[in-house]
């Protein structure tokens, strides 16, 4: 079964990447994975600085300086990124408790988010899928094997 929302609220508000959730990157702590995306993706060192502290509101704010950069990173270097932040984002008990509440094992999770930054990484790359939703139903489906994850990701390239 596939899980397809544009909409993260409710329910689903786990899987969204601004849910209130400490997730660490590079060894900086973040208050959310779209924190630690943002972070990982702009190379600005006085952006990046800023990153950690900045509301939601502040964040999204640099979404064009974002948008610029993603052309430049190699895919695999961005699913990396990725992968290392959501399982960081999961690995928090109670985050891993209520995404396997969730999701059932066979469930494909995708977000379409066509006006936000994740809707771009996709469409910036030339790949067909949402990398955040294959992530996330990865991590539901291995737990926090990295190669695992990176295997099941590859295949749908």
């Amino acid at each position: 079964m596939a899980i397809i929302t544009s909409e993260l609220g409710g329910r689903y508000q786990l899987l969204d990447p601004s849910y209130p959730t400490y997730v660490t990157f590079s060894g900086v702590s973040f208050p959310s994975a779209l924190h630690a995306i943002y972070y990982a993706v702009l190379d600005d060192g006085y952006s990046r600085q800023m990153i950690p502290d900045l509301d939601l509101d502040e964040l999204k704010s640099m979404e064009q300086q974002m948008i610029s950069r993603l052309p430049e990173i190699d895919m695999d270097v961005l699913i990396d990124y990725l992968i290392d932040i959501f399982i960081n984002k999961y690995s928090n008990t109670s985050a891993q408790t209520e995404l396997m509440q969730i999701m059932d094992d066979e469930d494909t999770y995708y977000y379409i988010d066509n006006s936000g930054i994740l809707g771009k990484l996709s469409e910036d790359h030339e790949i067909g899928l949402n990398l955040v939703g294959t992530i996330t139903s990865a991590i539901r489906k291995y737990g926090n094997s990295y190669s695992s994850i990176k295997s099941a990701i590859q295949a749908t390239l």
